[in-house]
């Protein structure tokens, strides 16, 4: 079932049968580099992730979501929300595999979450956090209407980090 779609794009909670491009894609080197190491090598582990994906989503009623393409049904990436510990907001974020890139489908996925976070989820602010060597991220969570906050007071396992907010 698709949770919110746009002109080129649906997501939708991540099944088992993902697990193959999102092997591809949590184990691949700019996830590593830009979001970090979350030790996903095997099949069996990127399972073991889409699982906490599932959990989150059941628990919160949100998570990072597979995007797909409508005219193909390939999975890009992912996008969507995660509420990190000590935080009171979920953080915004989308991550895609390299063979998508510079194809606007982090923008164009996000403002599809963002407004189904505002007219289905009720959330009334988000965060972005991304490295501030991440530059196609801070340039996507600008555009999104995201605005940077240097007063933001982050997890420290997070920093280095640049922090945005967003009132939905």
């Amino acid at each position: 079932m698709f949770i919110c779609e746009s002109d080129r794009l649906r997501m939708r909670v991540l099944e088992s049968t993902d697990a193959p491009w999102v092997l591809e894609l949590v184990g691949g080197e700019d996830w590593i580099r830009n979001i970090g190491d979350r030790g996903v090598r095997t099949l069996t582990d990127a399972e073991v992730y889409i699982e906490r994906m599932r959990d989150r989503h059941e628990k919160h009623g949100y998570s990072f979501y597979g995007v797909f393409s409508k005219e193909t049904g390939e999975g890009l990436g992912i996008c969507g929300f995660a509420l990190r510990d000590g935080f009171t907001m979920p953080d915004v974020g989308f991550a895609f595999l390299p063979r998508h890139y510079r194809n606007g489908y982090a923008y164009e996925s996000g403002a599809a979450v963002l407004n189904f976070a505002r007219t289905k989820l009720g959330l009334t602010e988000v965060l972005g956090i991304t490295s501030p060597t991440n530059k196609a991220s801070i340039a996507t969570l600008e555009k999104l209407g995201l605005i940077r906050d240097p007063n933001f007071v982050g997890d420290p396992a997070f920093e280095p980090a640049v922090y945005f907010r967003k009132r939905l």
